[in-house]
């Protein structure tokens, strides 16, 4: 079994695509997913599933979560293994004076374009 981190797209925000975290689990118990946990309406939910390709499954909650609710979101889905990548590479932290609390992560769902990743390095950005 392979942990995983689903994120959901713009649901539960500005009153449009909701989504009561009930449902949310009671659908992803109805995928045969184990382990299921939710967090507030945050509607990321944490699961494991025998499936090892992420991007199969990305589009396996999507198609699901399109016929149960009948709006589409998109998924960014993350093993445990990126999360845990991610926390370790983290170049704040340790031994460093940043509050971890004020960190934060985006997730992209696809590598952006040079072009911009260019534009971000040359921006000034002060103590950001």
């Amino acid at each position: 079994m392979t942990a995983y981190v689903s994120l959901l797209r713009g649901i539960n925000a500005g009153g449009q695509k909701k989504i009561k975290m009930e449902e949310l689990k009671g659908l992803y118990l109805s995928l045969d997913f184990s382990k299921i946990q939710t967090y507030i309406q945050s509607v990321n939910v944490v699961f494991e599933s025998p499936d090892t390709n992420s991007s199969e499954l990305k589009d396996f909650i999507e198609k699901a979560i399109r016929q149960t609710f009948g709006f589409s979101t998109e998924v960014l889905l993350r093993s445990k293994t990126e999360f845990e990548g991610l926390i370790e590479g983290n170049p704040f932290l340790p031994g460093k004076k940043e509050d971890a609390a004020k960190l934060h992560v985006t997730f992209l769902s696809d590598f952006p374009e040079e072009r911009y990743v260019i534009k971000l390095d040359i921006m000034e950005v002060g103590l950001d």
